[in-house]
């Protein structure tokens, strides 16, 4: 198996930036499991299509602003840290973008340091060190890390790429901004039930 396998016609054009307003207009696809027949209806038709005893599953996942820009000691060459868990109080693994050896020492917003304890493809484990916690680091200096070729970056962008139901933070990206309208929550009468689930992206989605 190649990269290349997986290379393919792309035109940014076709890319929806924005979200359609309101949110409820967003295109659903909708397959009967007895005919297989497929129907182009809108989300705000759910209400309608499900029935006595169907479950509505939303994912409940909030996006964190989980990227931040460090420069490397004492060189300052720039480096991108993509917070992926916290493994105690002062340990994170990350994804880390830039040419960094194990036992470098990095500078981050906030006057913090993260030193690189472990370097291996695909994992990198950092100590954190600095008045703030890391994680209020992230709050106040992180930036939500989008789709590659997606442009979006302003506050209102970061605000539609959650979704309506977002509740629990540990997501470093869903995209929301073609989700359910809240007011879909009333699906869950009649009979029906919602449940929702906390479903955090892996690492995988954000390889480049």
């Amino acid at each position: 198996m190649h990269l290349s396998d997986f290379q393919f016609p792309f035109d940014p054009t076709l890319v929806a930036e924005q979200p359609i307003h309101p949110r409820d207009h967003a295109r659903l696809l909708v397959v009967n499991r007895q005919t297989q027949q497929l129907m182009n209806r809108q989300v705000k038709d759910l209400p309608d299509i499900l029935r006595p005893g169907d479950v509505l599953v939303v994912n409940d996942t909030k996006v964190i602003p989980a990227r931040l820009w460090g420069t490397k000691v004492p060189t300052g060459g720039k480096v991108e840290l993509l917070f992926v868990r916290q493994l105690d109080e002062q340990h994170m693994e990350i994804l880390l973008n830039g040419r960094v050896s194990q036992g470098q020492l990095l500078k981050c917003p906030g006057g913090g340091t993260a030193q690189v304890i472990e370097r291996q493809p695909g994992r990198t484990v950092i100590r954190w060190q600095g008045e703030q916690s890391f994680q209020d680091c992230l709050a106040q200096h992180g930036e939500v890390r989008f789709l590659i070729y997606q442009t979006a970056t302003s506050s209102e962008d970061r605000r539609n790429y959650q979704t309506v139901f977002a509740q629990h933070e540990g997501d470093c990206r869903t995209d929301g901004r073609f989700a359910f309208h809240a007011k879909l929550l009333s699906v869950g009468r009649n009979g029906r039930q919602d449940r929702h689930a906390h479903a955090a992206c892996g690492t995988g989605n954000l390889c480049r």
